[in-house]
């Protein structure tokens, strides 16, 4: 049997990491853009000739990438911890009139921008490279929408959803919740 301290040192090391991929060439970037957005369309399409069309596109986007590799960085998040993530959603307060702050609590965009800075780092082979403050605002300045919302939605899982997700089936696989309404 694992003892508490076991267990508590086993997720202190065990943070997870997400992979952004992003472009710093203008050009390649808008037609990745364009490719992403033709790939979502056609997996939202329910036709059986979606499947080539799908194809085709991931083939074309596999190319721009292998062509432009050079362009492509990699950026890897970590997992804040639990204490660091609270307090730096706190300093983010809610915009009342953006509907996902007020479900969250918290200045969802400026949030996860924030704790971007803070657990980011560029991949560079085996190497960790990390980016100076000045670097991570040029670098929110020159990626393109979509790119800086993939960004977030990795910080953003990465604290939030993940570990809502890996509690609620923790208590449902567990039985608590069923326990717990019964007196």
């Amino acid at each position: 049997m694992t003892t508490f301290g076991e267990k508590l040192a086993a997720a202190r090391e065990a943070r997870p990491t997400k992979d952004v991929q992003v472009a710093l060439d203008g050009e390649l970037a808008i037609e990745r853009e364009k490719l992403m957005a033709a790939l979502d369309a056609a997996s939202d399409e329910q036709r059986l000739a979606s499947k080539s069309e799908k194809g085709e596109i991931q083939e074309q986007l596999d190319a721009l990438t292998e062509a432009a590799d050079e362009a492509l960085i990699t950026l890897r998040f970590t997992r804040m911890s639990g204490r660091a993530w609270a307090e730096l959603t706190s300093k983010h307060p809610v915009r009342v009139d953006v509907p996902i702050d007020r479900r969250y609590g918290y200045n969802y965009d400026a949030a996860c921008e924030a704790a971007a800075v803070v657990t980011g780092v560029r991949v560079d082979g085996d190497a960790l490279e990390p980016l100076s403050e000045e670097e991570w605002r040029d670098l929110f300045d020159v990626l393109s929408g979509n790119e800086v919302g993939l960004i977030r939605d990795a910080v953003w899982s990465l604290n939030e959803f993940d570990p809502q997700q890996r509690l609620d089936a923790l208590v449902k696989s567990s039985g608590a919740a069923s326990r717990s309404g019964k007196i």
